[in-house]
């Protein structure tokens, strides 16, 4: 007895599917402005004077002026100080440092990852552009620093400049009047509260005084 074989043909069929997105999916969304200050009308920023520095608004911005060597002074941005607030940002701070002799240095900078007095992150900007970014932990300077003095190209020296912070989970990138002068990842945001602030720094022996006029606070 003979069995019958029957060929059988199966064909396959193949479907191309496109998946859709929407055009935004694609796209990072753009920063949130959490606080704005151009240091005219508002006066939340800290005010007081001691024989060692002055915290005061003056007609056309904000100065932080000390007169003891070797200093520097903050004042905390009245949004951090106000709110819980840990996460990627970015920062920017027009200002300009006026020094009481010229053979004198001293400059201003933004302190960041503020978690306590003894544990912060910071820039800081001399008067001819140069430029330091460090980490202050359990109350000591990092040694040798993030990043030593280095000369910032786009800085304009004896005027106002905007400089801007860009952290987030990759570190953070430093910007001078809208060019990119630095990055480092040696940065986390912090897991707790964290505070920003603006400095006076005064690295010589006369006084300094940073002038403060524009400042804005975005989440990322």
């Amino acid at each position: 007895m003979k069995k019958s074989v029957k060929n059988v043909f199966i064909f396959f069929f193949s479907i191309s599917i496109t998946a859709c997105q929407s055009p935004s999916s694609n796209q990072s969304s753009a920063p949130v402005l959490l606080f704005s200050d151009n240091f005219t009308s508002s006066q939340q920023w800290y005010v007081s004077t001691t024989t060692a520095r002055t915290f005061s608004y003056v007609s056309d911005g904000y100065d932080i002026s000390t007169g003891q060597s070797s200093s520097w002074w903050w004042s905390n941005c009245p949004y951090t100080n106000q709110n819980s607030f840990s996460s990627p940002f970015i920062v920017e701070l027009t200002a300009k440092a006026t020094l009481a002799d010229q053979t004198n240095n001293g400059g201003f900078g933004i302190a960041f990852d503020q978690t306590d007095n003894n544990n912060f992150s910071w820039v800081s900007f001399d008067k001819s552009g140069n430029f330091k970014i460090n980490k202050w932990i359990a109350g000591s300077a990092a040694n040798p620093p993030i990043i030593d003095w280095t000369p910032a190209s786009s800085f304009v020296s004896g005027s106002s400049n905007t400089i801007k912070i860009k952290h987030d989970q990759n570190g953070i990138e430093l910007f001078v009047n809208g060019t990119s002068v630095a990055k480092s990842s040696s940065f986390s945001i912090p897991s707790s509260a964290m505070k920003i602030s603006i400095i006076d720094d005064n690295f010589g022996t006369t006084s300094t005084t940073a002038h403060f006029t524009d400042f804005k606070l975005y989440r990322e």
